[in-house]
This record gives C-alpha cells, sequence and structure tokens, in this order.
C-alpha cells in the first residue's frame, strides 16, 4: 500500500504554521523540491512535521482542513 504524507511548515521565527502539503512520493524528495523552487523556503528557518494516512483522498481532505485551520493562505498555500 502506498504511503501518503500530509506534511507542514512551521516557521522556526515565530512558531506559525505557514505551509500545508502533501505527497505520496518520499517526503524527503518532496522537501528537496521545495528547496529548490520555493522562494519562501528560503525566507526562514523551518521545523517540518508530518502524518502517514493510507489514501489520496484521505491526505486531499486533510489538506483541505489543515489550510483552512491555520489560514496558511494567508503565506504559502496560494492553489488551493
Amino acid at each position: 500500500m502506498k504511503q501518503h504524507y500530509v506534511y507542514r511548515y512551521i516557521d522556526n521565527n515565530d512558531d506559525k504554521i505557514k505551509y500545508i502539503g502533501i505527497t505520496s512520493r518520499p517526503l524527503k524528495q518532496r522537501i528537496e523540491e521545495h528547496k529548490k523552487n520555493e522562494q519562501w523556503e528560503a525566507l526562514g528557518s523551518w521545523r517540518i512535521e508530518y502524518f502517514i494516512v493510507d489514501t489520496k483522498s484521505q491526505s486531499e481532505a486533510w489538506e483541505s482542513h489543515l489550510i483552512a485551520l491555520y489560514q496558511t493562505d494567508k503565506w504559502y498555500n496560494k492553489a488551493k
């Protein structure tokens, strides 16, 4: 069974959650992509926390819920 990661970037400067993401690829690979492609990733010092769910639909539901809960659309979750 494929693992699906739900992860969040927490800004170490103010302890606010500023990005929620999901991936079914290796989490380390996705974080490296953020480092290369995301301008905001270079702007701060980040702590990354995650949990694993069983299905893509579960990861998408959690992502939507957490974006709304933490209001990360104010920072870096612009696409959803």
